[in-house]
C-alpha cells in the first residue's frame, strides 16, 4: 500500500534511480500495488489537469492493481467505511471473535478487487473525474475544517469523567458565555499559529464550532439534574462501555463510535441497538488502529490536512504486506506499537527506512 507522496514522486521524477525501480518491481507482478478510495481522492483532487492526467498514467501502466470492490453507487473502490463494514458484520455474528479472526475472516473482502491498471482506470475514470469537477473542492474545505478543529481541544480531555452523581456545579448563562467566548478565541489563536487554514477562516470555523457546543451545553442544563448523565444518555454512551477511571477524551471516542454505528447499521441493513449490544470498538481491528493514531495526532504541535485521509488509510493496514507511510505517520505507529499487539503488527509492516529509498530496499528484502 504505497503512500500518495510515493505515488506523487513516482510521477513527478520518473527518471529517479528509485522511482524506477519501484516501478520495475510493480510492472514485473513481484508486488500488486493496494488502492484505497483515500489514496485516489488525493491524487485526482490536484489543481493541475496534466498532474492528475499522469497520475492516471501511472495506473494505467500497471499489470495489476488490488483494492477492496465494492458495490454502491460511485466507485467500486472500498473507503475505511467499508472495511469497518466486513469487520462489524462479522463480530455481529462472532461476537467473541479475536482480531486475529476477523482478519483472517475479512481479508479476502478486502482485497475482493483485482484487475489490470488499464482496466482500473476504465471502470472508474468516469466517477472519479465527476468527483474532480463538482466535489473534490468542498470535499477539501470539509476536511480542512475537520483536521484543524480536532487537533486543537479547548478544554482537559485528559481529566477523569466525574462519576455518576458527581457533575460539578454548572455555570450562570452569563459566565457561560464568557467561558465559550474565551475558548472561541483560544481556538482561533491555535488554528492561527498552528493550523493548516488554506481556504477557511479560523475564526468563523471556531465561532461555528463554538456556537453548536454553547448551545448543546446549554440544552443539557436547562432542565436541571446531572448534566454529564444527560451528555451521556445524549450521545447514547453507556458507562459499562467505558474503560476503567474514563476521560472526557474516552467518552468522546465512545460518542463518535456509537454515532458511526449507526451509519453502519443502515449500510448493512442491521438495528443499531442490537449492533450496539453485540459489538464493542475495542473488538474491530480497523477502529483500534484508528483510535491509537488519532490518540496521538491530537499530541502533535501542528493540525495538517493530509491527517484525516492518513488516519483512513492505515484501516486497511491489516489486510497488505508493506504498509508505506509518510515520517510523521511512521512515528505515530511506532509510539502506537508499544501499546497494542495489533498496532505492534502494523508497525513491523513499515519500511524502517523512510522515504523512496527506504521503501525499495524492504522490497528487496520481504
Amino acid at each position: 500500500m504505497l503512500d500518495t507522496g510515493t505515488i506523487a514522486q513516482a510521477v513527478a521524477s520518473p527518471g529517479d534511480l528509485h522511482v524506477k525501480e519501484l516501478r520495475t518491481g510493480l510492472r514485473s507482478g513481484e508486488w500488486i500495488p493496494y488502492v484505497t478510495w483515500h489514496h485516489l481522492e488525493e491524487l485526482v483532487s490536484h489543481e493541475n489537469n496534466d498532474v492528475v492526467r499522469r497520475r492516471f498514467e501511472f495506473f494505467e501502466g500497471l499489470p495489476h492493481v488490488a483494492y477492496l470492490k465494492q458495490t454502491r453507487e460511485g466507485p467500486n473502490v472500498g473507503a475505511a467505511m467499508d472495511v469497518r463494514d466486513c469487520e462489524i458484520a462479522y463480530l455481529a455474528d462472532h461476537p467473541g471473535a479475536s482480531h486475529a479472526d476477523v482478519i483472517q475472516v475479512v481479508w479476502p473482502e478486502v482485497r475482493s478487487g483485482f484487475c489490470t491498471g488499464g482496466e482500473f482506470i476504465a471502470a472508474n475514470l468516469e466517477w472519479w473525474l465527476f468527483f474532480r469537477a463538482f466535489c473534490a473542492d468542498q470535499t477539501r474545505l470539509q476536511k480542512e475544517e475537520i483536521a484543524n478543529v480536532t487537533q486543537f481541544p479547548t478544554t482537559d480531555i485528559t481529566e477523569r469523567l466525574p462519576d455518576k452523581g458527581r457533575s460539578p456545579p454548572t455555570n450562570s448563562i452569563q459566565e457561560s458565555r464568557r467561558q465559550f467566548a474565551r475558548m472561541t478565541g483560544k481556538l482561533k489563536r491555535q488554528i492561527e499559529a498552528h493550523g493548516d487554514c488554506r481556504h477557511l477562516d479560523p475564526e468563523a470555523i471556531a465561532l461555528k464550532l463554538m456556537r453548536e457546543a454553547y448551545q448543546d451545553s446549554v440544552s443539557l442544563v436547562e432542565n436541571g439534574g446531572d448534566h454529564v448523565e444527560a451528555m451521556l444518555k445524549r450521545d447514547g454512551v453507556s458507562r459499562d462501555r467505558l474503560p476503567k477511571n474514563p476521560t472526557w477524551e474516552d467518552e468522546g471516542y465512545e460518542a463518535i463510535f456509537v454515532a458511526q454505528l449507526g451509519v453502519h447499521a443502515r449500510r448493512l441493513l442491521r438495528n443499531k441497538e442490537e449492533l450496539l449490544r453485540l459489538v464493542r470498538k475495542e473488538q474491530i481491528p480497523a477502529w483500534v488502529i484508528w483510535e491509537a493514531v488519532d490518540r496521538r495526532m491530537k499530541r502533535m504541535e501542528r493540525a495538517e490536512i493530509g491527517n484525516v485521509n492518513d488516519k483512513h488509510i492505515l484501516n486497511f493496514g491489516p489486510y497488505v504486506d508493506v504498509v508505506n507511510v509518510d515520517k510523521r505517520i511512521a512515528d505515530l505507529l511506532r509510539q502506537a506499537s508499544s501499546a497494542h499487539p495489533l498496532l505492534g503488527e502494523l508497525y513491523q509492516k513499515v519500511p524502517k527506512r523512510r522515504g523512496l529509498k527506504g521503501l525499495v530496499e524492504h522490497l528487496r528484502r520481504v
